[in-house]
């Protein structure tokens, strides 16, 4: 009943992975965490939107819309927008240069599927492979890298964050407000947020992560950037991947 008139409902409820512990095993009881949330918070907050954070957020976000009567544009994962700030800042060490300036994504799953599109990326709209070629000073603090390691980075982040201080809540924090001021200031940006796909790149029923353009009344429109052949096969290994999860939990 304190919810009741929000504009924007975040829900983080669900419980941390355990040492041990599959996956499968704390998909189940998130959902049923999800699932019991659900009527509950919708009865009094029929109109608002909803932004779920909790683990697996895919899993969940999924769980949430075929749960509840809330329209598709108003239920948003946070998805591989944390991945995505990671990326942006990594690449920002690598080439000197401010993360404003970085266009780079994380697409798919928010976990182990996950990758970095590496055909999109750019740094103030010029491919990131030709940045250094064009500049008209050399510039030799420009860092040589490994594309691999850095995805390697982007995936291994929050395991080592939890390691050294136990949770990720910080980073996390970031996304979400970050996600919540587009919403409530109206500012029409695109984030790459986890969304029940409809059929862009061929994928249907099941969450994960692309460009997508959210406002004021929330997911305004999913964006399908051409990727390469490989980028466009790992979004749908990844897919299938929620898709094995989604199978084996009862929703």
């Amino acid at each position: 009943e304190d919810a009741k008139g929000s504009d924007i409902v975040v829900i983080t409820s669900g419980v941390a992975r355990k040492p041990g512990q599959t996956r499968i095993d704390l998909a189940k009881i998130n959902v049923g965490i999800i699932k019991s949330i659900a009527p509950q918070i919708t009865a009094v907050c029929p109109d608002s939107l909803y932004v779920i954070v909790a683990n697996p957020v895919d899993v969940l976000t999924y769980t949430f819309h075929k749960c509840t009567n809330v329209p598709t544009n108003r239920i948003i994962g946070s998805g591989t927008s944390l991945d995505t700030g990671r990326l942006r800042t990594r690449l920002s060490e690598i080439y000197k240069v401010s993360p404003l300036q970085i266009e780079a994504n994380v697409l798919g799953e928010h976990g182990d599927s996950m990758f970095v599109a590496w055909s999109m990326a750019k740094i103030a709209g010029i491919p990131i492979d030709e940045y250094k070629k064009v500049m008209t000073v050399e510039n030799s603090n420009i860092n040589d890298y490994d594309k691999e390691e850095v995805s390697e980075y982007i995936r291994k982040s929050g395991a080592t964050i939890i390691a050294r201080k136990g949770a990720t809540y910080n980073g996390v924090a970031a996304a979400v407000v970050n996600i919540c001021k587009n919403i409530y200031l109206g500012i029409d940006n695109i984030i790459c947020l986890s969304v029940l796909m409809q059929g862009e790149y061929g994928i249907k029923d099941v969450c994960i992560s692309i460009p997508t353009l959210i406002g004021r009344d929330g997911i305004v429109s999913t964006l399908t950037p051409t990727l390469s052949k490989e980028e466009q096969e790992l979004l749908v290994n990844s897919a299938n991947a929620m898709r094995s999860v989604i199978d084996q939990i009862e929703l």
